[in-house]
């Protein structure tokens, strides 16, 4: 007969299913992720047992506050990759970059500076959570003939889309892919954020969904979710790309 003192509670249900995550900020220093190699190498362990298996880390590139270039995020790839050898984690860790659709995005592409990821050149793109460009179109139509997949990071958490969700699925339409943040499925950015990125997700219009992780607030979220078997059952019933990576 088996005792109850040796049974044990079972473990929080994982985030495996994903393989991936396509969107972070781990690389230390060089954004407003992760501040140092002590942190990077917590968030990538915590991470890896939730049942990530493999990172495409995303900095910030933005004009004047993030010029962030690929040699500052390779050098900072590559420190990262030292650091976390001795640990001898079953992962994979790439980086490409989370580019706001600013005054010098465009300068950028016609410099050919892109780090996208994948065989079909996925691009992670932003917007101002103001008002999204006036030529969001024009660009989506450059990033596609340019050979890019164009990747719209958390759609959800843009507030002038919220009462006009058509506006997302054109934007798919017109062949950019959609990606959603696990942190707006767990409450972090409110309620109406949660709402609409649960809508989005029940649609199936989501391709991909990323954590988005900068700090400890963060992570803390992403373990919390796990423990919801409501979103945790919604989130295994859909197919994303992150496990084709």
């Amino acid at each position: 007969m088996l005792s109850i003192f040796n049974w044990k509670k079972p473990a929080a249900d994982t985030l495996s299913f994903l393989k991936t995550d396509i969107h972070s900020h781990l690389l230390p220093g060089i954004d407003d992720g992760s501040t140092d190699m002590e942190r990077t190498i917590n968030y990538i362990e915590e991470l890896h047992k939730l049942g990530y298996k493999k990172f495409i880390t995303t900095p910030h590139v933005k004009a004047g506050i993030f010029p962030n270039t690929p040699a500052i995020i390779n050098n900072a790839l590559n420190e990262v990759r030292e650091a976390i050898k001795p640990l001898n984690l079953d992962i994979e860790i790439e980086a490409a970059a989370e580019y706001l659709l600013d005054e010098e995005f465009e300068s950028i592409l016609q410099r050919n500076e892109l780090l996208s990821f994948g065989t079909k050149r996925y691009l992670l793109i932003e917007m101002s959570f103001i008002s999204p460009p006036p030529n969001l179109s024009q660009l989506i139509f450059k990033l596609k003939t340019s050979g890019y997949s164009p990747v719209m990071a958390h759609p959800e958490r843009y507030p002038y889309w919220w009462e006009s969700l058509d506006k997302i699925a054109d934007l798919k339409q017109a062949g950019c892919l959609l990606q959603l943040n696990l942190l707006s499925l767990a409450g972090y950015y409110g309620k109406k954020t949660k709402q609409v990125a649960t809508k989005l997700l029940e649609s199936g219009i989501i391709d991909f969904v990323g954590t988005d992780l900068h700090h400890e607030r963060h992570l803390a979220d992403i373990q919390l979710l796990t423990k919801d078997s409501k979103l945790m059952k919604l989130l295994k019933n859909k197919a994303f790309l992150n496990e084709m990576l």
